[in-house]
Parts: structure tokens; sequence; C-alpha cells
């Protein structure tokens, strides 16, 4: 729980700071996962406690949190190669050593006035689709 309670402080912290990041229609910004998307436009959504924060600097890390423990998974760079792809840069995955020093070519598209994310990727040959939704600002 005291874990918990530092992380909100620390990302009061980093948001007081970089107020854009809760105000922007772009890639850039607080992201939860929010299930698997299918080309035909239906959404297999399942509630999950995975973020992901990409900062305007490039900077990126998901995180999970959970009763017990609040834990950064993975992080890295993002660069945009355009407007509708981008690669991540995977510095450190904490749950899987063996995606450390990976690239992740990333399709995405953003929906809904800027708050939905859908983005696919490739892994083992498959594509794999993810929805996430922007976590909204407190004003």
């Amino acid at each position: 729980m005291l874990l918990t309670i530092c992380f909100v402080i620390f990302a009061s912290a980093l948001f007081a700071q970089q107020n854009h990041i809760a105000i922007s229609k772009s890639l850039v910004g607080f992201w939860r996962y929010s299930g698997t998307w299918v080309p035909n436009g239906s959404t297999l959504i399942f509630p999950t406690n995975n973020y992901k924060v990409i900062n305007s600097d490039g900077s990126y890390y998901t995180f999970s949190v959970t009763d017990a423990i609040t834990q950064v998974v993975v992080w890295g760079k993002v660069e945009m190669t355009s407007d509708s792809t981008y690669t991540e840069f995977i510095t450190k995955n904490g749950q899987n050593p063996g995606a450390d020093n990976v690239r992740c070519f990333q399709v995405y598209k953003i929906v809904d006035n800027g708050n939905v994310m859908l983005s696919k990727y490739q892994n083992n040959n498959r594509w794999s689709n993810e929805k996430w939704i922007r976590v909204p600002s407190v004003r």
C-alpha cells in the first residue's frame, strides 16, 4: 500500500511538471490497457490494471497495479516513424528478460476525439491487437 501511495505522489509530480500529457490528443499520454480489438471493429473488453505512459521526450514505461504491488514492467524509448506508426525500443522488460533491448514496430490509430488508441504489433509472426483508453485528467 505504501508503494502505491508513493507511486501516486510520483505520478502527480510528473503531471505537474508536464501538464501537456494530461491534455494531449496525440500518442503522448497516460493510457490504460482495456482489451483487444479485431479488424471488424468489435472489441473484447476486459478491465486491467496495466498502464502505459508515453512522454513527450520519447521515453515510455508500462506498469501494473495490484492490491499487493505496483510494478514497472517495461521501459524504453518511442520513435515516431509516421502519423500511424511508431517503434518501441524496449530497454528493459521486467517480466520477460528475453525481450530486453528489442525493437517492437507498432501500427496505431487514435480515435474517439483522442481518447482511444488502437494499436497492433507483430509478435512471433502473429499480429496482436490492443485497445488503450486515455486516463482522463482531473480538473
